[in-house]
Formats: structure tokens, C-alpha cells, sequence
């Protein structure tokens, strides 16, 4: 036992063993508590950004749907809020992109052999235009006399249409198998 690679591989796999059996119960657990909720195709909602009184801080959601509401679920398909189907008023896709121009000066060597110290009276200069894309998906829905405004952020318009499309529809059927269900 004086080779650390062989110690290393022992360890290694006595966790995976005992690992294993925990990582099948939670997704047996998982897939009892989407049942009990009679949710059905669940999908990546995106990033929760604000909007739901049931939800103070952003974080990344999965939306699946029973027979009389959205259900907003974590990753361990725990219910974080509901959105009554009947109740939406409005959606809307926003497109939030931002672009990002930066300007770098610099002294080159070329240029301090050319023009001497009047390089550094006028450096060389770059612009660089950084573009963040950032789609917002506006879900309006009246509750008690009250109107909200759920968002979820995506990183492109496909992604936030394709939600969309989920939600305008009524139904979560994924178009991709990259969306896949969380239940699986």
C-alpha cells in the first residue's frame, strides 16, 4: 500500500459505492413528489429573475404543468410557487441585450522607435464592442385582484420563445430532446 494512485482508488470507489444507492433514492423521491403534484413534462424554465409573491430571491427554476397551474419547481422537483393556467394575462418575450464598447490605449515599441516620446503623448488605441445577449420572458397573471409580473432571464431568443411556446400553448411538450424531463 505505498503507492498513493492505488490508496487514491480504494477511496475513490468506496464513495461511488456508497454514493450510488443515495443519488437512485433522491430520484425516486424526485419522481414520487412530481406524482403527488400531478405535474407532467417538466422543463428548464430559465432563470427566475422577479415577479412572484411566493419567491424573494433569483435562482434557476423548472416549470411543469397539472391540470390548473404552472408549477415552478427547484432541481430536486420541490414546489416553489404555482401560476394558475386560467389566470395569465399577457406574454411577452423582451429582448434585454446589451452591447459593451471598450477602448484600450497602449504604447508600442514601434511607435516609441518612430516618433520617440510623443508616443506616449498619443497611444496606439483599440475599441472593442462586447455584446451580452439577454432575453426576458414576461409571464402577467392576475391573482386575488392582483396583477404580477413573473420573468424568467434566457441567454437567447430561441430558448425564450421555446418556453414560451410552452406556456402560450398550455402544455409542456419538449421540441428538443436536449430539454428532456427532470423526472428521468
Amino acid at each position: 500500500m505505498d503507492n498513493p494512485w492505488l490508496i487514491f482508488g480504494v477511496v475513490a470507489g468506496a464513495a461511488f459505492l456508497l454514493l450510488l444507492p443515495l443519488v437512485f433514492r433522491s430520484q425516486r423521491e424526485k419522481a414520487e413528489r412530481l406524482s403527488e403534484l400531478g405535474a407532467r413534462n417538466v422543463i428548464p424554465a430559465g432563470f427566475y429573475a422577479t415577479g412572484h409573491p411566493r419567491l424573494g430571491e433569483p435562482r434557476h427554476v423548472h416549470l411543469a404543468i397539472n391540470e390548473r397551474c404552472f408549477l415552478l419547481l427547484d432541481s430536486l422537483g420541490e414546489l416553489q410557487a404555482e401560476i394558475p393556467r386560467d389566470a395569465i394575462t399577457a406574454l411577452e418575450v423582451i429582448n434585454r441585450s446589451t452591447s459593451e464598447t471598450t477602448t484600450t490605449s497602449r504604447v508600442t515599441l514601434t511607435r516609441m522607435a518612430l516618433v520617440g516620446l510623443w508616443a506616449l503623448a498619443i497611444p496606439k488605441q483599440r475599441t472593442t464592442t462586447t455584446v451580452r445577449p439577454e432575453y426576458v420572458l414576461a409571464i402577467e397573471w392576475r391573482d386575488r385582484g392582483l396583477t404580477h409580473t413573473t420573468c424568467f432571464v434566457y441567454g437567447s431568443a430561441a430558448e425564450a420563445n421555446e418556453v414560451l411556446g410552452y406556456v402560450d400553448a398550455g402544455r409542456l411538450e419538449p421540441a428538443t430532446p436536449e430539454l428532456g424531463r427532470l423526472g428521468q
